[in-house]
């Protein structure tokens, strides 16, 4: 391994396969002849190529001083901060949208759907069972004919716990039972 030092901190790291040539303006990185790197905040004036060398295994860019004899830690390093986890991208609801079932087939979808020791057919009715009379997704419960995925009202699922892709996948087994009936 070799580094060059910068005013006597080690800033680079390479591998013996790279020719290291410091001049007089800046400092070329050669790999087979071909320049692949000019660092030109290091030249003949600051910076110094050290060869044959063992480093640190917690080597970091500026971490050690290092006199071509001995590391040193540098008590001016300041450990970078990690970069951040880049957002994730946003799932792609929309398909939730064009999701809507027939009474029947929803309920038949929630009675094949397990749910401790029933299914969730039998605790959507229990749970909606304790709502006011005028609640309206006890009257959406007792009322419609359609059942639409984003509608506010499924909020029922919301009081079983469910995840919204245990919800989707209700939607989809009523779904396939309407195309089956």
């Amino acid at each position: 391994m070799q580094t060059i030092v910068k005013d006597s901190i080690s800033v680079h790291i390479l591998q013996d396969k790279y020719d290291v040539v410091i001049g007089e303006n800046q400092t070329d990185i050669k790999f087979d002849g071909v320049d692949i790197l000019h660092i030109a905040d290091c030249s003949a004036a600051n910076a110094k190529l050290f060869s044959n060398i063992d480093t640190p295994e917690d080597w970091a860019g500026g971490k050690y001083l290092f006199d071509g004899a001995t590391w040193e830690l540098n008590p001016d390093y300041v450990q970078p901060e990690p970069e951040p986890e880049p957002e994730p991208e946003p799932e792609d609801t929309s398909f939730r949208d064009a999701m809507k079932v027939y009474r029947r087939a929803f309920r038949l979808a929630l009675q094949q759907t397990p749910y401790g020791d029933a299914n969730i057919l039998v605790a959507i009715e229990a749970h909606v069972a304790t709502l006011d009379p005028y609640d309206s997704v006890r009257m959406a419960w007792e009322d419609v004919t359609i059942f639409e995925r984003n509608h506010p009202d499924m909020s029922m699922f919301l009081a079983l716990g469910l995840a919204d892709e245990q919800i989707d996948d209700i939607f989809r087994l009523a779904e396939s039972i309407e195309a089956g009936a």
